[in-house]
């Protein structure tokens, strides 16, 4: 009986083993679920920039970003509440200022959080900073430039989006900007300082 058992117990387990056994995956297989989203993301990267393929740096800052997206200036995204110049003291008893940027204030819209904004202002910089920005996006959107800098702060409705440059002509062009994005009828958009 026990070699009957140790038999049965051999037969059973070569059974496993040989059902377990993988075999290579068919050319004619269906895609998973990743390899499908990976081709549909190639696929809608050539509808923007279709002539150049975009580096390492470009591709990295834009995870998960569509293409078609990538090009929109992310403080347009949701309604601007209204813009406020940054000034950085000049001496240090801080008795004159010169400019620094601005920051925009932004509505809060479905779906957008903090950190994805931040991500989308990312996106976009390295977007612009590699093909250079779009004729619209350049005349109207304050994060092209050299040296701007940007942070993201959520505020009790929205956004408050800092953008900063080090040069006062490019920090003054980006108040400027910000303003003409703020509707005219907001409050904060009469705030100059």
């Amino acid at each position: 009986m026990r070699q009957f058992c140790g038999i049965l117990a051999k037969v059973a387990l070569c059974s496993v083993a040989l059902s377990c056994a993988s075999t290579p995956r068919s050319e004619l297989a269906a895609p998973s679920h990743g390899e499908t989203q990976r081709a549909d993301l190639a696929a809608a990267q050539s509808d923007v920039y279709p002539t150049r393929a975009a580096s390492g740096a470009v591709e990295r800052a834009c995870i998960a970003v569509p293409v078609s997206e990538r090009s929109l200036c992310p403080v347009e995204r949701s309604p601007v509440l209204g813009a406020r110049e940054l000034r950085v003291p000049l001496d240090p008893k801080g008795h004159s200022s010169g400019p620094a940027g601005a920051v925009v204030y932004m509505s809060a819209a479905p779906g957008l959080t903090a950190e994805w904004l931040s991500h989308l202002i990312d996106c976009y910089q390295a977007q612009t900073a590699e093909f250079g920005a779009a004729p619209p996006a350049s005349e109207s959107c304050p994060l092209t430039g050299a040296e701007v800098s940007c942070s993201v702060e959520p505020t009790h409705s929205g956004f408050a989006v800092s953008i900063r440059s080090p040069h006062w002509a490019a920090a003054h062009h980006i108040y400027e900007l910000s303003e003409r994005l703020a509707a005219n009828d907001s409050p904060l958009s009469q705030v100059t300082r």
